[in-house]
């Protein structure tokens, strides 16, 4: 358990991803191309669960991070991959999938949680979990 928490933290600083994951799509117009990919998450009390799965054939790490768009569609200049921004709050923002199928006790599927810790958010903002592995990303509208 430490030594999860502990990737964890390592995880969380933005200058130790990997260049993709810091490329991953950030741009609402882009994400707007996609949007077979989004799927909304409902604003409850308790937490939404967003499942992820590798379709390749290699052991494949995922980031996640928070988005956070004005009304002028311009991802807002506060890059956040911590756990929480806002009024959203997410569990694990890296891991690893192994390849599809899974691999013994190792799953080629993981489990992003997300949780609405504020009912009140500003006015035209709208925000996005984005989760990605250097082959594929998904994105969630939150609301």
């Amino acid at each position: 358990i430490a030594a999860a928490k502990e990737a964890q933290r390592a995880a969380s600083d933005y200058n130790t991803w990997p260049n993709w994951a810091k490329r991953m799509v950030t741009n609402r117009e882009m994400m707007k191309a996609s949007i077979e990919n989004v799927v909304e998450v409902a604003r409850t009390s308790g937490p939404s669960v967003i499942t992820i799965q590798n379709q390749y054939r290699t052991w494949e790490p995922y980031y996640a991070r928070i988005a956070r768009f004005d009304e002028n569609n311009k991802e807002a200049d506060d890059v956040n991959i911590e756990a929480d921004i806002g009024p959203y709050r997410i569990q694990t923002i890296h891991g690893k999938l192994a390849p599809h199928g899974g691999i013994d006790a190792y799953s080629d599927s993981a489990n992003i949680v997300v949780q609405c810790t504020q009912t009140e958010r500003a006015e035209g903002e709208i925000w996005f979990l984005i989760v990605g592995t250097e082959e594929e990303q998904w994105y969630y509208r939150l609301i």
